[in-house]
C-alpha cells in the first residue's frame, strides 16, 4: 500500500498509492545473526548503518529491522536490530522472514520480465489473450481492452478495496486486496470478482494504484499453464537462488511477529488488524496468511520473504535483470514507461515500480526505482550507481513510511 506521490521524496510513503551500498572503503559489517556472543563493536560505515538501525529500534519507532545494501553482486552491509518478538524477547535474526505486503510486486514484475525474455507473453497482449473471462467493463458497460502493458504501469482502470469505504463496489463483490486471509478463495476466484465490477476509467488514460500485479500473477500462471509459485520459482526464485521466498512461511520459526503503530502505540498485530486510512478506508492485514500453505497467491500483496533474497533480486533489477531477463526486456521496465500519465517532473512510473527522474529529497541517482510494502518495508535499485538495498521490518507503517531508509541511503550515498 505504498504512496505514489512521496515516493520521490522519502522514496516510498503511506497510505494511497509509493515504496544501497557498495564496496566502499569500509571495513565488512559484523553479521548480526541470531543474537549469540557479543559481536565486536562494527566501524567506520558499517558502524554507522548499524548505528542508524539501533537508534530506531531503541526509541521504539521500529520493534526489529533487517537491512541488506548490494553493488553489483556484492553484499556490502548486513545488519539486524531490534525484536523480532517483542512480548517473547526474542531478538531479530538476520535469516527472519517477512511479510512483503507491495513488496511482492518487485518480483511479480521480474517474473513477467522474465517470461516476456522468453517470449511466452508480450506487452501488448490484451488479458483475455491468456484470461478469456477476465473483461471488466466500464461503468456504462461498454468494453474495454487492457493490455499487460496496462497492468504492469497501473493504467488498467482497476482498483484497490483499501483505497475504498466499506461500502464500495470492490468490498460489495467480495474482492480481496491479497493480504487479507480469505479462507477457501482461489486466485482465480478473485479473478472472477475482481472482473465483476466496473473499471474506474478507460484503459491507458490515467494512472491509480491496483490490483493489476495480481492480475499479472494470474496471467502468467495461465499463460504457463502452472500454478503461479511454480512460475515464480522457475523464473525468478530459482534461477537467483532465492530459497527464502514463497507465498507462506517456509520456516514459521522465522517469521518475525508483526506489529502495527495505529492508535498511538505500537501493538502487536490482531488476525485480523483493521489499520485505519483516514476517510472511512481501512487497510485489513491477515498475520497467519503467511502461515497458510494454502492461501492464493497474491501476486500484489502475498509473498513472504528474508531481506537477503529481497536485497539479491533488487541487485539484479539494478544490473537490468542479471540472471533472469534479457536487459533488452529490462530496459522498459527500467524507464517512465506509464509516462505521461501520473508523472511529475522528478517522478514516474516504470514496469511495476516507481521511477525517480530527478530526485531532489535524497542521494539517488536519476532512474532509481524503488518501493514499499505496508507491512513496514522499502526497497531501491539504482542502475546508475550499482546501489541497491531491501530494509524489511516488523513495524507498520513506520518502516514504510518513516526516514530509516532515507538515513541509511544518505550514509551509503555519503561514504562514496
Amino acid at each position: 500500500m505504498p504512496s505514489r506521490r512521496r515516493a520521490g521524496r522519502r522514496p516510498a510513503a503511506l497510505a494511497a498509492s509509493a515504496a544501497l551500498a557498495l564496496l566502499l572503503l569500509a571495513p565488512a559489517p559484523a553479521l548480526l545473526a541470531q543474537a549469540a556472543a557479543p559481536a565486536p563493536e562494527p566501524e567506520g560505515l558499517a558502524g554507522t548503518l548499524q548505528g542508524i538501525l539501533d537508534a530506531k529500534t531503541s526509541s521504539g519507532e521500529l520493534v526489529g529491522a533487517v537491512f541488506v545494501a548490494r553493488r553489483g553482486g556484492e553484499t556490502v552491509f548486513e545488519g539486524a536490530s531490534g525484536l523480532m518478538d517483542r512480548e517473547a524477547g526474542i531478538p531479530m535474526r538476520m535469516d527472519a522472514l517477512f511479510r512483503l505486503a507491495s513488496v511482492s510486486k518487485a518480483f511479480t514484475s521480474a517474473a513477467a520480465a522474465a517470461m516476456f525474455s522468453r517470449g511466452g507473453i508480450s506487452l501488448d497482449d490484451p488479458v483475455t489473450r491468456h484470461l478469456p473471462g477476465f473483461a471488466p467493463t466500464m461503468p456504462d458497460g461498454s468494453p474495454a481492452v487492457i493490455t499487460l502493458r496496462h497492468l504492469l504501469t497501473h493504467t488498467s482502470g482497476l482498483g484497490y478495496g483499501f483505497e475504498e469505504t466499506a461500502g464500495g463496489p470492490l468490498h460489495r463483490a467480495g474482492v480481496s486486496d491479497g493480504c487479507s486471509r480469505d479462507e477457501g478463495l482461489t486466485l482465480d476466484e478473485n479473478m472472477r470478482r475482481l472482473a465483476s465490477v466496473p473499471l474506474l476509467f478507460a484503459p491507458g488514460t490515467s494512472w491509480r494504484y491496483s490490483l493489476s500485479a495480481d492480475v499479472m500473477g494470474a496471467v502468467m500462471a495461465a499463460a504457463a499453464g502452472k500454478p503461479l509459485p511454480t512460475v515464480m520459482g522457475e523464473l525468478v526464485t530459482g534461477p537467483l537462488d532465492l530459497p527464502d521466498t514463497d507465498y507462506y512461511a517456509r520456516d514459521p520459526s522465522r517469521l518475525a511477529v508483526p506489529y502495527a503503530d495505529s492508535g498511538g502505540r505500537i501493538h502487536r498485530m490482531a488476525d485480523p488488524e483493521n489499520y485505519p486510512l483516514g476517510g472511512g478506508r481501512t487497510f485489513i492485514y491477515s498475520p497467519g496468511r503467511a502461515l497458510d500453505p494454502g492461501a492464493w497467491p497474491s501476486g500484489g500483496c502475498g509473498m513472504v520473504s528474508s531481506a537477503r533474497d529481497v536485497s539479491i533480486l533488487v541487485d539484479a533489477v539494478a544490473r537490468s535483470g542479471e540472471g533472469f531477463a534479457d536487459p533488452k526486456v529490462m530496459e522498459w521496465f527500467l524507464s517512465d514507461a506509464a509516462a505521461p500519465l501520473d508523472s511529475g517532473a522528478d517522478e514516474g512510473f516504470g514496469g511495476g515500480w516507481s521511477y525517480l527522474k530527478a530526485p531532489v529529497h535524497g542521494p539517488w541517482s536519476p532512474g532509481t526505482v524503488t518501493w514499499s510494502g505496508v507491512y513496514g518495508n522499502r526497497w531501491f535499485a539504482d542502475p546508475a550507481s550499482g546501489i541497491s538495498a531491501a530494509l524489511l521490518t516488523n513495524t507498520a507503517l513506520a518502516g514504510m513510511s518513516g526516514n530509516t531508509m532515507d538515513l541509511l541511503a544518505e550514509a551509503l550515498y555519503s561514504a562514496r
